[in-house]
């Protein structure tokens, strides 16, 4: 056991498109690939690294030099150190060992999907990575969802939920997160700003009940907001969600989240 070391884990269940670009979440996934970046990207809570990079495909692309190219974008851009796997007929895996993406707190992540030569075969695709925090213990949770917050009432998602799965009124939507551990550094990014004197509050739930895990998105300047030392605990078999509260029925927007589950080392 490394301590500061995790995984990234994701996938879907929709083919590739032989013709365009596509994007999907970085974790879960498990929805349609879209054309439209920001609706699928991720928030990272904390400072680290994301390295290590596997795909899979269930088939492979076609006849060479048939291909497609997965890369992890970084706030909406393939850059110098974004992980980058190119899987070239007749090969059905790829990884890359030797990039390192270097992210910080309210940066964002994607996966980019790009046909290469107008493959023959649009597979589907698994694919799993590292994730190693400056602070030993610490592991990240990422989520995000396109649809539209409600102005005026609360709603409750998935703390990881699928694209492009809408936010509901009850409590339906929850995760269980697996391990004894601290929940912390919550961060929330929405699309634009709530407007004056309007706000969004969202609260990590644990086993149907708030935690101290809040963080606030408010104003006509803002389009961020965080816990920061706020933490609390989760014990084995207790489940997770997400709920956001609307005050002074501000703008609706979409949002977009990470937060940190951290163990002990040792």
């Amino acid at each position: 056991e490394i301590a500061n070391e995790s995984l990234i884990l994701g996938g879907s269940n929709d083919q590739f498109d032989d013709g365009a670009t596509r994007y999907n979440q970085i974790m879960g996934a498990g929805g349609p690939y879209t054309g439209t970046e920001n609706d699928v990207r991720q928030v990272i809570p904390t400072a680290g690294t994301i390295k290590d990079f596997y795909v899979k495909l269930n088939i492979d692309p076609g006849t060479a030099p048939d291909a497609y190219t997965l890369t992890v974008r970084w706030n909406g851009a393939t850059v110098a150190q974004s992980l980058i796997v190119t899987i070239v007929a007749d090969a059905t895996t790829g990884n890359d060992l030797v990039h390192n993406l270097v992210v910080a707190p309210y940066d964002r992540i994607t996966l980019m999907v790009t046909p290469v030569s107008s493959p023959a075969e649009m597979p589907i695709a698994c694919w799993g990575m590292t994730f190693v925090a400056d602070v030993d213990g610490e592991s990240v949770v990422l989520g995000g969802s396109n649809g539209d917050l409600d102005d005026t009432a609360t709603e409750y998602h998935f703390v990881t939920p699928p694209y492009p799965q809408v936010w509901t009124a009850n409590e339906a939507f929850r995760h269980m997160l697996g391990q004894v551990c601290t929940i912390t550094k919550l961060h929330i990014k929405i699309n634009d700003v709530p407007g004056a004197g309007n706000s969004y509050t969202f609260t990590l739930r644990v086993a149907d009940a708030a935690s101290n895990v809040v963080a606030v998105v408010t104003g006509a300047a803002s389009t961020i907001g965080n816990s920061g030392a706020l933490e609390d605990t989760v014990a084995n078999d207790e489940y997770m969600g997400l709920h956001v509260v609307p005050d002074d029925t501000p703008t609706v927007r979409d949002a977009y989240w990470g937060f940190v589950s951290y163990r002990q080392p040792g």
